[in-house]
């Protein structure tokens, strides 16, 4: 995939930790963007549409990762806009997006067993996410509506994937704990694959 000027200069600020607003954050299967990076508190207010915890105040920076927000991967950019502007369907260069990511990764998935510890993904290829109350009541637009959204992809990071050990079987989980070492994971689900 060839980078534009605009992941050009995105590749650069990343490798400086640079945040700026609009830049995409993953957590789960829902989609975040800065909305106001405050300097001199070194913390970034987020928004979203797509998950009920919308309204998390503002965030340090140091506390991103522990509290499971991961920079989007470059790569992700198109299919997590779409989920971030609530569209009912992913385009086909999502689609082709999807497949090469997880083709690339699809030794790691295999190896950790990640198609098995992360099987309820593979089930559906939509969520309906109900607008809360409390959304809806900031951002009148969206009151009483129900979308259904793709679940292109799935960040999980160490911890996340810790607390998995309580409800599947340890011995996967601890392998991965032990052995995988490029955190967080962005799984993508099984039926993006196509060969």
């Amino acid at each position: 995939m060839s980078l534009n000027a605009l992941d050009t200069k995105q590749l650069t600020r990343r490798s400086k930790g640079i945040i700026e607003p609009g830049d995409l954050y993953l957590k789960g299967f829902s989609v975040y963007r800065v909305m106001v990076y405050n300097i001199d508190r070194d913390s970034v207010l987020m928004g979203t549409t797509n998950d009920p915890k919308f309204d998390q105040g503002f965030t340090p920076k140091k506390e991103l990762r522990k509290q499971g927000f991961y920079l989007c991967p470059l790569e992700l950019r198109e299919p997590a806009i779409q989920v971030f502007e609530l569209d009912a369907a992913l385009s086909a260069d999502s689609m082709k997006i999807l497949n090469d990511y997880r083709m690339e990764r699809a030794d790691d998935y295999k190896k950790y067993k990640l198609d098995i510890i992360l099987a309820e993904l593979n089930i559906s290829t939509f969520r309906v996410y109900d607008v809360p109350t409390e959304q809806s009541a900031r951002y009148s637009w969206m009151d009483g509506k129900k979308y259904q959204i793709p679940v292109p992809f799935y960040a999980i990071g160490r911890h996340q994937m810790r607390k998995r050990i309580n409800s599947f079987n340890g011995t996967y989980v601890a392998k991965v704990l032990k052995e995988y070492k490029k955190w967080p994971i962005f799984y993508i689900p099984r039926h993006y694959e196509t060969h």
